[in-house]
């Protein structure tokens, strides 16, 4: 039987792949479109969409190489670096914008760890939000805070199970899981709260009750 830890793996790796499969398709289709049509304007539109897709890629996979990767690999090392891994991220969401802040974090030099937390809680906020809204994470009280705030925000009951578990066999739920694991590596607990269209996410020190 696999461990649990291959089995959050997996589901990482899952949702990596779910996630990439649209952007790839559109690379695909606008190559064909650019090939069967071999110049023009129906062309050009071909090649923007190859274009745009093509950053949508590069943008997940750098946050989800920060993310879901070795800690060691690629680590982030500034909320600078952190903060334009996730807006490119947010950039390429589409029809359902999300607006991301980054604050309270030394700007020259932080605490990978802290900052692959940060960007998991960017993550986790972005799925919070089917209909768009703003998502801030901010360093506060030894702890992090992630807010989400927008129509009908609030957790999946898988995210919600991930973070009770911190494991999971739901792609949906991998981002959570992972989350509340390395929080409790580091000796704190992942504690969400909502509030009307605001859903929340505490990651704090042993000992210490709220933010």
């Amino acid at each position: 039987m696999a461990s649990d830890a291959a089995k959050l793996a997996e589901a990482a790796v899952v949702r990596m792949c779910h996630d990439l499969a649209g952007p790839a398709s559109a690379l695909v289709n606008g190559a064909d479109l650019l090939q069967a049509e071999g110049g023009g304007g129906f062309a050009a539109e071909a090649l923007g969409l190859l274009r745009a897709s093509a950053r949508a890629l590069a943008a997940r996979l750098e946050l989800f190489r920060a993310v879901f990767g070795a800690p060691t690999a690629h680590a982030v090392k500034s909320a600078a670096a952190a903060r334009a891994v996730a807006a490119a991220y947010f950039a390429q969401l589409g029809d359902r914008a999300r607006v991301f802040t980054l604050a309270a974090f030394p700007e020259e030099e932080a605490d990978p760890e802290t900052l692959r937390r940060a960007l998991l809680l960017a993550l986790i906020g972005a799925d919070a939000l089917p209909f768009g809204g703003e998502v801030a994470v901010t360093a506060e009280a030894g702890g992090l805070r992630l807010r989400a705030a927008g129509r009908r925000a609030g957790f999946s009951a898988a995210a919600e199970a991930g973070l009770a578990a911190a494991e999971t066999a739901d792609p949906r739920a991998a981002a959570a899981a992972l989350l509340a694991a390395r929080a409790a590596a580091a000796g704190c607990a992942a504690r969400p709260w909502q509030e009307a269209d605001v859903c929340g996410l505490d990651i704090l020190p042993g000992g210490v009750g709220k933010l």
